[in-house]
């Protein structure tokens, strides 16, 4: 079965994935660090990621959302399927998506 999970501290960026996975009818998690998000790749199988990626923190190394930190845990479990950056910012302006390898898709706030 797919699994939604949405890595934000954003109410707006949580509520978005739970709308996503009901219409989808599909399981869905908030995982609010990079070792929730973890946890929760270990044990699902399908997975699209809805993560923010323009939080003050997303490049300071050491915080537990920093790209850094969240990409380790993407590029170590070889998951999720789809990864959808979330920012408020338009595509041009953060170049450094691109350079992830893991980067599908880009939805702007």
């Amino acid at each position: 079965m797919l699994t939604i999970i949405t890595i934000s501290e954003r109410p707006e960026d949580i509520e978005f994935g739970q709308k996503v996975a009901n219409s989808a009818k599909t399981d869905f998690f908030h995982a609010p660090r990079a070792n929730d998000l973890k946890k929760i790749l270990k044990e699902k199988k399908d997975v699209i990621l809805f993560w923010d990626i323009d939080h003050p923190h997303a490049i300071e190394a050491m915080h537990p959302l920093s790209i850094s930190n969240v990409g380790n845990v993407v590029q170590t479990t070889g998951k999720p399927d789809k990864v959808f950056v979330i920012s408020s910012e338009p595509l041009n302006t953060t170049p450094y998506i691109f350079k992830m390898p893991f980067f599908s898709h880009h939805l702007y706030r």
